[in-house]
């Protein structure tokens, strides 16, 4: 059964995004071309420092496991914040669904 993963990402920076590719690159690749995402979406919102990120996994198995190559093993409804290579982010749930 398909498992979809939709948050916010908003980076901690000064720096306004144009566009979501703009904030991927700036932020590293956030699920995007992993193997075990089916299907990545990534939308920037109005202001240029969010954007809307949808993650459908084939199975729940396969968040779980993505979880955990990513180094994060708590649940998906935790609000979080990542450093990669210092570039922040916050992590907000916006909506998980099978």
């Amino acid at each position: 059964m398909a498992y979809t993963h939709v948050s916010r990402l908003t980076t901690t920076s000064d720096q306004v995004f144009e566009t979501a590719e703009e904030f991927i690159d700036f932020h590293g690749p956030l699920g995007e071309n992993h193997p075990l995402v089916g299907e990545f979406l990534a939308e920037i919102e109005e202001g240029g420092q969010s954007i809307i990120r949808t993650m459908v996994y084939n199975h729940l198995s396969d968040r779980a496991e993505h979880k955990i190559v990513g180094g994060f093993d708590g649940e998906d409804n935790v609000n979080l914040t990542f450093a990669p290579e210092g570039k922040t982010f916050t992590v907000e749930l916006v909506s998980i669904s099978e």
